[in-house]
């Protein structure tokens, strides 16, 4: 074997090494100061709580100290009164009846002097106390102090797709099930990228602007909240995600800081994407003059545009009357993609880069399926299958390159209802979602 065609590739794969280390340099920065930044504002919560507090007992005790003044020379003047009154009892005790039985009417409160007693022997007190409020451990102070999120990215290499000479027989095995965290409703799983063996970005929610990183456990790592609507999500080699938007004309990129800036301004409404061997990205979608219109005609031009890494349109496919909805590149560089050209009827197209059409399948022609085919998404595999769902009839297709069907590879019977996203993750193990925000991972070959 000739070893020197992979010296291109081992060289970029050098380059890219280089750019990782500046990169994970810049993220671990920003990490850092991200930390110090919340230390900062929790020190300045912390103190002006402290603050508040201090300014309460402060006021709470001045209060309280004036009104125990006010009562101190209540009680004074009340004992001075009495033991004045006491004494010239003393000194008057051989007056008349009359003057004695006077004087008991004042001591018995004619004068108001026994309501003032009750009222100065009932007293409150005020107790100040400080709760020392929630304990201090590693759950609270994590949730308080923010933690560190890490992930793996392991971008798929080219040589993966044709890594053995042989195919490997077909067994379907379930990996990993899970269902879409906070979705009160059923919501559909329209993209996912995997960014290793045991993570992925999903896009849950037609209409959502926020993207999640799932492990098959089924536990959300980090979110990222965009500003357009999710419709396509892929990873690049670099380990940045590309995000498209089924209503806009811009594609976003996400860098391994969680960064999100622009990729490209488009001049048509986005769908799928697909990664070039070539280090470019493919985008499929429709570039109309209305707002809204058939899908054939004046108005509206279906596009496949290429783009490179930094942005920039390489070339145009004008594609019409197909259009283009979800996007792969097979393992001899053709373009696959599913195709909603006829609204009754829906289809894969095969082409080459040129825009011939090749060939095109529209299901089985020697199998009856309960409802037309409608395929959705689409991936190719590392052996050169092209891996089709099927939103009607509750099953994927497996193809071979030349999009002619091999088998179903999941069926009706495994109880996925309206499959919907698929990825291939590096390990060649396949990432499905469906339209309840449930998402299944599959082992489907062996050896």
């Amino acid at each position: 074997m000739n070893y020197t065609q992979f010296l291109p590739l081992l060289e970029l794969t050098l380059s890219e090494t280089v750019e990782q280390k500046t990169r994970l340099r810049e993220n671990v920065k920003i990490v850092n100061g991200d930390i110090i930044a919340r230390a900062k504002a929790l020190h300045d919560a912390v103190d002006l709580a402290c603050e508040i507090l201090l300014k309460f007992t402060g006021t709470t005790m001045c209060k309280e100290m004036k009104r125990l003044d006010t009562h101190e020379q209540d009680l004074m003047n009340i004992i001075n009164r009495i033991t004045v009154e006491d004494s010239e009892e003393n000194i008057c005790e051989n007056l008349c009846e009359t003057i004695q039985k006077n004087k008991r009417n004042t001591i018995h409160g004619k004068d108001g002097v026994l309501p003032e007693i009750h009222r100065l022997t009932e007293f409150q007190y005020v107790s100040v106390n400080f709760s020392v409020g929630q304990l201090l451990n590693d759950e609270f102070m994590k949730n308080l102090c923010g933690s560190i999120q890490m992930y793996h990215i392991t971008p798929p290499s080219s040589i993966l797709k044709n890594r053995r000479s042989t195919v490997p027989n077909i067994r379907l095995s379930l990996v990993a099930e899970f269902r879409c965290e906070g979705q009160s409703l059923p919501a559909n799983v329209h993209a996912i990228a995997p960014i290793s063996d045991t993570e992925a970005w999903v896009c849950c929610g037609w209409g959502s602007n926020e993207i999640e990183l799932y492990d098959t456990s089924g536990e959300k790592k980090v979110s990222v909240k965009l500003d357009i609507n999710v419709n396509d999500i892929v990873l690049t080699k670099n380990g940045d995600l590309l995000v498209s938007s089924y209503n806009g004309q811009t594609i976003k990129r996400v860098d391994q800081s969680l960064k999100v800036t622009t990729f490209a301004e488009l001049s048509f409404f986005s769908r799928g994407m697909a990664l070039t061997d070539d280090g470019c990205v493919y985008i499929c979608g429709a570039e109309r003059n209305g707002s809204s219109g058939p899908t054939t005609g004046d108005n509206r031009r279906n596009v496949i545009a290429k783009f490179s890494m930094d942005g920039t349109l390489v070339s145009e496919l004008n594609i019409s009357p197909h259009d283009a909805h979800r996007i792969t590149m097979t393992a001899d560089k053709n373009i696959c993609f599913s195709d909603y050209e006829n609204s009754n009827k829906r289809q894969i197209i095969l082409m080459d880069d040129n825009g011939l059409e090749l060939s095109r399948y529209a299901g089985p022609t020697h199998l009856d399926q309960d409802s037309p085919f409608y395929p959705l998404d689409l991936t190719c595999d590392h052996y050169g299958h092209i891996i089709v769902s099927d939103w009607n009839n509750d099953c994927v297709h497996l193809l071979n390159k030349n999009v002619g069907f091999v088998q179903f590879l999941v069926e009706e019977e495994e109880g996925m209802q309206n499959p919907n996203s698929l990825a291939i993750d590096r390990e060649g193990r396949l990432w499905m979602g469906n339209a309840t925000g449930l998402i299944r991972v599959y082992n489907y070959f062996s050896w």
